[in-house]
């Protein structure tokens, strides 16, 4: 970073607006996300390695919300809900920063879990994701999509 940002704002959880499906949802209390490369190495009689693979991609995510709207998202996908593909952007929108948009171009729903506990906070939703493209961080991947 060129000049620090003293006593400015920095992106925080509210933040974010969060478009799953097409739709905006303003009842998600967290949303996590993440992919890499494994890369392989080649090696052969030299104790170091020859070179490296690109290595094998994998992502993975979750999304938490309040069981009104992980209730409406289930009722929006329907029947089988996990088997639809869908798209989930995350855009970060702080005063007197820039916009970043990231986003999870193609994923599914793979396992859904309930959350109760005693107090006053409101049942919970959680949903992990199975990531099927790289993310896109502010348009950039950490690899180079091959699907169309």
């Amino acid at each position: 970073m060129s000049n620090p940002n003293v006593n400015g704002f920095e992106y925080s959880f509210a933040s974010i607006e969060l478009v799953v499906a097409d739709v905006r949802y303003f009842g998600a209390t967290s949303i996590n996300y993440d992919d890499g490369l494994a890369p392989g190495m080649s090696k052969g009689t030299s104790t170091l390695p020859l070179g490296w693979t690109a290595g094998e991609w994998t992502g993975t995510g979750s999304i938490e919300f309040n069981r009104r709207d992980g209730q409406a998202i289930i009722d929006a996908l329907g029947d089988g809900y996990g088997r639809v593909p869908m798209q989930i952007t995350v855009q970060y929108a702080e005063d007197g920063m820039p916009v970043i948009t990231d986003t999870i171009p193609l994923c599914r729903i793979a396992k859904t879990t309930n959350g109760n506990a005693a107090g006053s906070d409101p049942a919970k939703m959680t949903f992990e994701l199975a990531l099927l493209k790289p993310i896109l961080r502010n348009g950039k991947a950490i690899e180079r999509s091959t699907i169309a």
